[in-house]
C-alpha cells in the first residue's frame, strides 16, 4: 500500500510511522504533502502537527510553517500561524540561522507579520550567530 492510500484509509498508526520515517528529510515531506494536498491536505497537515508536538523537534515545526505559508497562504491568518510555528522551531533550536532568516522574511512584503520590535529582536539573534549578516545589520540600524 502506498503512502496516499494509507492516508486515504485513515490508517493512523501507519501514517505516524511514515511521517516519522521522513523526519529530517524536508524534500520527502514536501513531496508527500504535495501528493496528498488535493485529497486530504488539511488532514495530513493536522497529523503533521500531531507528530510535531509528540516529537518536539524543530524540523516538524519548520515543515508546518512551510506548509501553511505555501499551501494555505490564501487563508486569513495562515501567515501568522506560519510565523508562530517558525518561532516554535527557533525556541527548540536557537542556533539555526536558516530559521532566523525565515522568521525575518515575515518582516517584509508581501504580507508584513512581524512588528518592528520583533524584527529587531530576531535580527539581533541572527547577529549573535552571524555578526556580518547584512540584512540583520540593516534592520538593527534602521
Amino acid at each position: 500500500m502506498n503512502h496516499r492510500e494509507i492516508f486515504l484509509n485513515n490508517e493512523y498508526e501507519s501514517i505516524f510511522r511514515v511521517l516519522i520515517s521522513l523526519e529530517n528529510d524536508e524534500e520527502s515531506v514536501k513531496k508527500l504533502f504535495f501528493d496528498l494536498k488535493d485529497d486530504c491536505g488539511l488532514f495530513a497537515l493536522g497529523l503533521i502537527v500531531e507528530v510535531a508536538y509528540k516529537r518536539n523537534i524543530s524540523f516538524w515545526f519548520e515543515m508546518i510553517s512551510f506548509l501553511y505559508q505555501f499551501f494555505y497562504h490564501y487563508i486569513d491568518g495562515s501567515q501568522q500561524l506560519s510565523l508562530y510555528y517558525l518561532i516554535k522551531a527557533h525556541m527548540l533550536d536557537s542556533n539555526n540561522t536558516n530559521t532566523l532568516r525565515a522568521i525575518l522574511d515575515f518582516g517584509g512584503p508581501p504580507e508584513i507579520v512581524l512588528t518592528e520590535e520583533q524584527k529587531k529582536y530576531y535580527a539581533s539573534k541572527l547577529l549573535e550567530l552571524e555578526p556580518e549578516n547584512e540584512r540583520a545589520l540593516a534592520i538593527i540600524n534602521s
